[in-house]
């Protein structure tokens, strides 16, 4: 079984400048509002074509893009 604090880093936000913080939680709202609207334009048959979700994921690419 997982612990629960599994991948939790005790006072890791303190070690970076609150406008790298802010700028993270920017990319991650945007990572979920393009992968939102990315599914519902598939549900609603705007698009055809298989598409992949990584929803709950978005900390990954916010990281990688900063």
């Amino acid at each position: 079984m997982r612990s629960k604090d599994l991948g939790h880093i005790q006072g890791i936000a303190k070690q970076f400048p609150k406008e790298t913080s802010l700028d993270l939680f920017k990319k991650m709202c945007a990572a979920r509002f393009f992968e939102l609207n990315a599914k519902k334009a598939y549900e609603e048959k705007h698009v055809s074509i298989p598409i992949y979700l990584s929803l709950g994921q978005e900390p990954v690419s916010a990281a990688l893009a900063v």
